[in-house]
């Protein structure tokens, strides 16, 4: 039990891969949970996982400063990232941007009439530039705007805006994220056993992923002990594409993948959003675990997507 035992925590984005992960974290420290919920499936799922379900509307600025009253901290979670196979439906892209711009905004201003003294906002590490066989961090490497991240790009500034002498403002740039409860890793492994496989970039470019549990540990620690700023989640080691393709092959039972066609993943992604997953991005995690004393379970993908394996037979 943590010295913020008792502490209530308010929650967007409970229900998604990340929060389902986090809320039970929370609880076992102790935080009271407090998560917003726009349906009655919605509130049954964040009740079975030991937090309160608070009815109200991420987009409603009136609601959300009646939502959090009484929550010392808000963990901003909320996306809307359209599945693999809806990535050129640019209307769920929309909903995204409003997530990560006008929700964000109402959770600061919510925030700020409030007692919140810490703001947690989950971004994501794609923002990093191409950098090659290179370490890059927050701290090293200045993020290079793209239209797919523009807004979360936004979303970090204000969060930094909301930083003061009494209030923290914290920044995690997630890898991907994979695991048994993600839909990516899934469709991942299933298409690996046709021996095909998905990536972006050359062989020897670095992507760099987190394993969801180890993803919401680091939410919980940086919640715990880290000061305002911005930090990087992900595995101790990103693999190559050709390191990543060995351990999905291994891990399907195959003995070699081969890559879907170039123009077949030109059909699917969006150009831009192509042109960041082609980047080469060796994230280094640092800086996170000197902080606040976190380490992943799981040390990269080939540990884990073996582990995904298990789960998934």
């Amino acid at each position: 039990m943590n010295d913020q035992a008792g502490t209530a925590v308010f929650v967007t984005g409970a229900t998604g891969v990340l929060g389902r992960a986090l809320l039970p974290l929370l609880r076992r420290e102790g935080f009271v949970v407090r998560a917003l919920c726009r349906s009655a499936a919605n509130a049954s799922l964040v009740t079975e996982l030991g937090a309160i379900p608070v009815q109200s509307d991420l987009f409603d600025r009136r609601a959300m400063k009646e939502a959090i009253k009484g929550s010392r901290a808000i963990l901003h979670l909320a996306t809307k990232i359209p599945s693999s196979k809806q990535m050129k439906r640019p209307g769920l892209w929309a909903e995204n941007d409003r997530i990560r711009l006008e929700g964000t905004q109402n959770v600061i201003e919510a925030a700020q009439t409030g007692d919140v003294d810490t703001l947690i906002y989950q971004s994501v590490c794609l923002v990093y530039p191409d950098s090659g066989a290179a370490w890059v961090d927050a701290l090293s490497s200045a993020p290079v705007a793209a239209p797919p991240l523009l807004t979360t790009l936004e979303a970090e500034n204000a969060v930094a805006q909301f930083s003061s002498n009494r209030r923290r403002g914290i920044v995690l740039r997630m890898g991907q994220f994979y695991g048994p409860q993600s839909e990516y890793t899934r469709s991942g492994l299933q298409l690996a056993r046709c021996r095909m496989a998905a990536v972006f970039g050359g062989l020897d470019s670095y992507h760099s992923t987190i394993w969801i549990n180890d993803a919401a540990s680091a939410v919980v620690r940086s919640l715990e002990r880290a000061s305002s700023g911005i930090y990087d989640v992900v595995d101790d080691q990103p693999l190559t594409n050709r390191e990543f393709l060995k351990a999905l092959a291994n891990a399907a039972g195959r003995n070699k993948l081969w890559r879907l066609p170039r123009w077949m993943v030109r059909a699917s992604v969006p150009k831009d959003l192509l042109e960041v997953f082609d980047r080469s991005q060796r994230v280094c995690n640092a800086r996170l675990k000197t902080a606040t004393g976190w380490s992943p379970d799981v040390r990269d993908a080939n540990a884990g997507l073996s582990l995904c394996s298990n789960f998934l037979d």
